[in-house]
Protein backbone atom coordinates (compact mmCIF):
# COMPACT_ATOMS: atom_id res chain seq x y z
CA UNK A 1 0.00 0.00 0.00
CA UNK A 2 2.61 2.08 0.79
CA UNK A 3 4.44 1.75 -2.69
CA UNK A 4 1.24 2.57 -4.60
CA UNK A 5 0.58 5.42 -2.26
CA UNK A 6 4.42 6.44 -3.06
CA UNK A 7 3.81 5.90 -6.97
CA UNK A 8 0.61 8.14 -6.85
CA UNK A 9 1.90 11.13 -4.99
CA UNK A 10 5.73 11.10 -6.88
CA UNK A 11 3.18 11.53 -9.95
CA UNK A 12 1.19 13.86 -8.08
CA UNK A 13 -1.87 11.78 -8.72
CA UNK A 14 -4.69 11.20 -7.07
CA UNK A 15 -4.67 7.84 -4.35
CA UNK A 16 -8.07 5.78 -4.54
CA UNK A 17 -7.59 2.44 -2.70
CA UNK A 18 -10.05 -0.50 -2.00
CA UNK A 19 -9.91 -3.71 0.17
CA UNK A 20 -11.93 -6.89 -0.03
CA UNK A 21 -13.46 -5.32 3.16
CA UNK A 22 -14.43 -2.11 1.22
CA UNK A 23 -16.13 -4.36 -1.67
CA UNK A 24 -18.25 -6.93 -0.14
CA UNK A 25 -21.64 -6.27 1.61
CA UNK A 26 -24.34 -9.01 2.93
CA UNK A 27 -26.10 -7.60 0.03
CA UNK A 28 -26.92 -8.33 -3.58
CA UNK A 29 -25.19 -6.02 -5.81
CA UNK A 30 -23.54 -4.12 -3.94
CA UNK A 31 -19.85 -5.30 -4.27
CA UNK A 32 -20.37 -4.90 -8.17
CA UNK A 33 -21.67 -1.09 -7.57
CA UNK A 34 -18.42 -0.67 -5.00
CA UNK A 35 -16.18 -1.80 -7.83
CA UNK A 36 -17.30 0.34 -10.52
CA UNK A 37 -17.75 3.21 -8.27
CA UNK A 38 -14.45 2.91 -7.59
CA UNK A 39 -13.15 2.58 -11.38
CA UNK A 40 -16.11 6.27 -11.84
CA UNK A 41 -13.95 7.58 -8.76
CA UNK A 42 -10.64 7.50 -10.03
CA UNK A 43 -11.75 8.21 -13.45
CA UNK A 44 -13.04 11.48 -12.37
CA UNK A 45 -10.30 12.30 -10.24
CA UNK A 46 -7.53 11.95 -13.29
CA UNK A 47 -4.50 11.63 -12.94
CA UNK A 48 -5.24 8.71 -10.33
CA UNK A 49 -3.73 5.30 -8.72
CA UNK A 50 -6.56 2.88 -8.57
CA UNK A 51 -5.18 0.26 -5.72
CA UNK A 52 -6.76 -2.78 -5.17
CA UNK A 53 -5.20 -4.17 -1.72
CA UNK A 54 -5.32 -8.10 -1.58
CA UNK A 55 -6.75 -8.11 -4.82
CA UNK A 56 -7.20 -11.62 -4.40
CA UNK A 57 -9.65 -11.15 -1.59
CA UNK A 58 -11.47 -8.32 -4.04
CA UNK A 59 -12.10 -10.54 -6.62
CA UNK A 60 -11.33 -13.84 -5.46
CA UNK A 61 -9.80 -16.67 -7.41
CA UNK A 62 -12.36 -17.62 -10.26
CA UNK A 63 -12.06 -21.11 -8.94
CA UNK A 64 -15.63 -22.19 -7.38
CA UNK A 65 -17.87 -20.18 -5.84
CA UNK A 66 -19.64 -21.01 -2.79
CA UNK A 67 -21.62 -17.36 -2.68
CA UNK A 68 -24.24 -18.37 -4.90
CA UNK A 69 -22.37 -16.46 -7.91
CA UNK A 70 -21.11 -13.40 -6.31
CA UNK A 71 -18.01 -14.06 -6.54
CA UNK A 72 -18.36 -14.74 -10.28
CA UNK A 73 -19.82 -11.47 -10.65
CA UNK A 74 -17.78 -9.73 -9.07
CA UNK A 75 -14.40 -10.84 -11.42
CA UNK A 76 -16.65 -10.21 -14.33
CA UNK A 77 -17.69 -6.61 -13.00
CA UNK A 78 -13.79 -6.13 -12.47
CA UNK A 79 -12.84 -7.67 -16.03
CA UNK A 80 -15.07 -5.47 -17.45
CA UNK A 81 -13.87 -2.20 -15.82
CA UNK A 82 -10.12 -3.12 -16.40
CA UNK A 83 -11.10 -3.44 -20.24
CA UNK A 84 -12.30 0.00 -19.95
CA UNK A 85 -8.78 1.20 -18.70
CA UNK A 86 -6.38 1.79 -21.79
CA UNK A 87 -3.92 4.56 -22.73
CA UNK A 88 -5.84 6.94 -23.90
CA UNK A 89 -8.27 6.65 -20.45
CA UNK A 90 -6.56 10.64 -19.34
CA UNK A 91 -4.46 9.07 -16.95
CA UNK A 92 -5.75 6.00 -15.06
CA UNK A 93 -3.56 3.44 -13.42
CA UNK A 94 -4.41 0.60 -11.78
CA UNK A 95 -2.35 -1.41 -9.82
CA UNK A 96 -2.86 -4.39 -7.49
CA UNK A 97 -1.27 -6.53 -4.48
CA UNK A 98 -1.37 -9.68 -3.77
CA UNK A 99 0.44 -12.54 -1.13
CA UNK A 100 -0.96 -15.06 -2.91
CA UNK A 101 -0.79 -14.56 -7.09
CA UNK A 102 -0.65 -18.31 -7.79
CA UNK A 103 -4.94 -17.82 -6.70
CA UNK A 104 -5.28 -14.87 -8.89
CA UNK A 105 -8.02 -16.28 -12.49
CA UNK A 106 -5.76 -16.07 -15.34
CA UNK A 107 -8.40 -13.42 -16.77
CA UNK A 108 -6.78 -10.92 -14.40
CA UNK A 109 -3.50 -11.12 -15.74
CA UNK A 110 -3.86 -11.37 -19.59
CA UNK A 111 -2.00 -8.61 -21.64
CA UNK A 112 -4.26 -5.44 -21.33
CA UNK A 113 -4.86 -5.71 -17.67
CA UNK A 114 -2.25 -6.53 -14.98
CA UNK A 115 0.61 -8.16 -17.40
CA UNK A 116 3.12 -6.37 -15.31
CA UNK A 117 3.90 -8.76 -12.10
CA UNK A 118 6.29 -6.86 -9.94
CA UNK A 119 7.76 -9.06 -6.93
CA UNK A 120 8.15 -6.92 -3.86
CA UNK A 121 9.88 -9.14 -0.92
CA UNK A 122 9.73 -8.52 2.77
CA UNK A 123 12.40 -5.83 3.87
CA UNK A 124 15.82 -6.83 4.96
CA UNK A 125 17.26 -6.65 8.18
CA UNK A 126 18.66 -3.01 7.63
CA UNK A 127 15.03 -2.00 5.85
CA UNK A 128 13.00 -3.81 9.29
CA UNK A 129 15.74 -1.43 11.37
CA UNK A 130 14.41 1.30 9.96
CA UNK A 131 10.81 0.31 10.47
CA UNK A 132 11.22 -0.07 13.76
CA UNK A 133 12.74 3.25 14.67
CA UNK A 134 9.71 4.94 12.29
CA UNK A 135 7.07 3.29 14.05
CA UNK A 136 8.78 3.85 18.12
CA UNK A 137 10.53 7.38 17.42
CA UNK A 138 7.66 8.44 19.77
CA UNK A 139 7.39 5.74 22.19
CA UNK A 140 10.09 5.75 25.11
CA UNK A 141 11.19 2.65 25.12
CA UNK A 142 12.73 0.69 28.28
CA UNK A 143 16.67 0.64 28.07
CA UNK A 144 16.88 -3.30 27.32
CA UNK A 145 14.50 -2.60 23.94
CA UNK A 146 17.25 -3.61 21.38
CA UNK A 147 15.55 -2.15 17.55
CA UNK A 148 18.65 -4.08 16.04
CA UNK A 149 17.81 -7.59 17.46
CA UNK A 150 13.55 -7.07 17.36
CA UNK A 151 15.26 -6.57 13.04
CA UNK A 152 17.31 -9.39 13.05
CA UNK A 153 14.39 -11.87 14.79
CA UNK A 154 11.60 -10.20 12.26
CA UNK A 155 12.97 -12.00 8.96
CA UNK A 156 10.09 -12.50 6.28
CA UNK A 157 7.89 -10.01 8.35
CA UNK A 158 6.10 -7.01 6.35
CA UNK A 159 6.36 -3.29 7.17
CA UNK A 160 2.58 -3.49 8.19
CA UNK A 161 3.15 -6.57 10.52
CA UNK A 162 6.44 -4.80 11.76
CA UNK A 163 4.46 -1.74 12.68
CA UNK A 164 1.56 -3.71 14.36
CA UNK A 165 3.91 -5.60 16.05
CA UNK A 166 4.91 -1.77 17.59
CA UNK A 167 1.47 -0.64 17.82
CA UNK A 168 0.92 -4.28 19.91
CA UNK A 169 4.04 -3.45 22.08
CA UNK A 170 2.85 0.12 23.15
CA UNK A 171 -0.77 -1.66 23.92
CA UNK A 172 0.52 -4.04 26.13
CA UNK A 173 2.88 -1.62 28.08
CA UNK A 174 0.22 0.73 29.00
CA UNK A 175 -2.01 -2.44 30.00
CA UNK A 176 1.10 -3.18 32.37
CA UNK A 177 1.37 0.36 33.79
CA UNK A 178 -2.23 1.63 34.10
CA UNK A 179 -0.80 4.77 35.28
CA UNK A 180 1.45 5.66 32.05
CA UNK A 181 0.19 9.14 30.89
CA UNK A 182 0.59 8.25 27.14
CA UNK A 183 1.64 5.78 24.67
CA UNK A 184 1.97 7.36 21.01
CA UNK A 185 1.62 4.50 18.32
Amino acid sequence: TLLARACASECGATFVSLSGADVYSPFLGDAEANIRSAFQTARAACPAVLFFDEIDAVVGSGRGDSGGGAEARVLATFLNEMDGVDAANGGLVVLAATNRPWVLDAALLRPGRFDNIIYIPPPDEEARAQIFRIHTKNMQLDDDVDLAKLAADTEGYTGAEIKSLCVEAALRALRADLGASQVDA
